[in-house]
């Protein structure tokens, strides 16, 4: 393989390279978005318990539970739906959590 060969395949490499961190950065943009929505939800839901609306709490951390890729949120929201008995919500983020936490023994509970 010659010279010329090289570059052009070192050039192909460099776009490939290129390429690959442009859409890294974008997914990092994205769960970037998506953990603000999420937090900005968490904080709403935490509002809502410390009004005892038990129903905006449990809603506001099932869509933030949906929102990130944190299990520990959908954890926090399975748990303040089973306590409030919000029995829908306490389905929607237990299944989330498991989504999220496969092997997580608590989450099987």
């Amino acid at each position: 393989m010659g010279f010329r060969e090289l570059i052009g395949t070192g050039a192909r490499w460099s776009v490939l390279l290129s390429l690959a961190v442009l859409l890294h950065v974008d997914d990092a943009r994205a769960t970037a978005r998506e953990d603000g929505h999420a937090d900005r939800r968490v904080v709403a839901a935490e509002r809502a318990v410390e009004r005892q609306d038990w129903a905006v709490a449990a809603g506001d951390y099932v869509r933030a539970a949906r929102s990130s890729r944190d299990p520990s949120v959908a954890e926090r929201a399975t748990r303040v739906a089973f306590a409030t008995g919000q029995w829908n919500s306490t389905v929607a983020a237990a299944h989330r959590w498991l989504d999220l936490a496969p092997d997580a023994e608590s989450a099987h509970r």
